[in-house]
């Protein structure tokens, strides 16, 4: 049986994770990441450019993406991105094929 790009949907994770992390899960939301002051963020996350590139990926290669812990995104708009979902959005917009998209230098920390 063959699947066809129409029927499939893929599934991002919206979240940072903490190298060599002591916390149990090794989450962290991305408002957190943005508040740690610069170089000394050690956290392994996406940038707006790498989910610009799933949201590209999921509109060439299927029909569509689900997000998964959306509240793990940016909700306070401590980042400055004048959005409180900048993660869902550069993944929405690289799927609308809109690369630019509103630039936020906080949330592309690593």
């Amino acid at each position: 049986m063959k699947v066809t790009k129409e029927k499939l949907i893929y599934r991002f994770n919206l979240m940072g994770a903490i190298k060599n992390s002591t916390i149990i899960d090794g989450k962290i939301m991305f408002s957190e990441m943005c508040k740690k002051e610069e170089g000394t963020c050690d956290v392994c996350a996406d940038t707006q450019q790498t989910l610009n590139l799933k949201g590209q990926f999921a509109k060439n290669n299927g029909a569509g993406f689900i997000v998964n812990s959306i509240d793990y995104d940016d909700t306070k708009c401590d980042c400055k991105c004048n959005n409180p979902y900048p993660g869902f959005q550069a993944i929405l917009d690289g799927f609308n094929s809109d690369a630019k998209g509103n630039v936020c230098p906080l949330f592309n920390r690593k």
